[in-house]
């Protein structure tokens, strides 16, 4: 029996000893300052207009300005066109000769559309200066009754400055040395993605002809 009551308290010593133990390390650590470190969700990059700076982890809530997106080389991997060639501006001399004036009257003007890829590019900075380089070649004009008139080659190259309007919905671009204008609705726009939509007026060169001015509806699909 005396056996049995030391092996008992030996036990509880033990076990009084392990608990002050456990107690004086967690104490311990307690003290010392450390204190476990807790992710914190948020946006994490610095061009977001929502960047949070105790933000450790990135939880995809990143929201970017329109004019941030639209800064970077585009490239217009698809143009749509769609435009008219008005019959009036031939020279009605030659109509008369072939007996066309009455007939070709009737028709007014003669839709041109089609579509072209890797039309060109767009150069977008921060300092709001740009270039661009559009290039691409319309569909021949099939004029009744004197054949077809060979596509219309577009090219056309500027460089000026750029801005947004309309709340930020509009594009807008200003040749430097032409003090020309493209202006274009923002349809879609991300850092990898653009559509944009607007008319561009180019004088062009056209056979037998002369100078024509061109009033022509775009389309452009652009991506970085």
């Amino acid at each position: 029996m005396k056996n049995y009551f030391k092996i008992l308290v030996l036990a509880l010593s033990v076990s009084f000893t392990s608990c002050d133990k456990d107690t004086d390390e967690s104490n311990s650590e307690s003290n010392s300052g450390v204190v476990p470190v807790t992710d914190v969700y948020g946006c994490t990059d610095e061009n977001a207009i929502n960047f949070d700076s105790l933000a450790t982890l990135d939880n995809g809530s990143c929201a970017f300005s329109i004019a941030y997106l639209a800064t970077g080389d585009w490239n217009i991997t698809n143009l749509e066109y769609e435009t008219e060639f008005d019959l009036s501006i031939i020279d009605a001399s030659i109509l008369d000769e072939l007996g066309l004036s009455s007939v070709l009257g009737a028709f007014g003007s003669i839709p041109i559309e089609g579509e072209a890829e890797n039309a060109g590019s767009y150069s977008l900075s921060m300092d709001n200066s740009f270039t661009s380089d559009l290039s691409f070649t319309t569909e021949p004009i099939a004029i009744p009754f004197l054949g077809d008139i060979p596509g219309l080659p577009i090219d056309l190259s500027s460089n000026g400055v750029w801005s947004l309007q309309n709340q930020d919905e509009e594009i807008l671009f200003i040749d430097a040395l032409l003090d020309s204008q493209q202006l274009y609705s923002i349809d879609n726009l991300t850092e990898e993605f653009a559509l944009l939509r607007g008319t561009l007026i180019v004088i062009q060169e056209i056979p037998l002809i002369g100078l024509y001015e061109l009033e022509i509806e775009l389309e452009l699909t652009l991506e970085k």
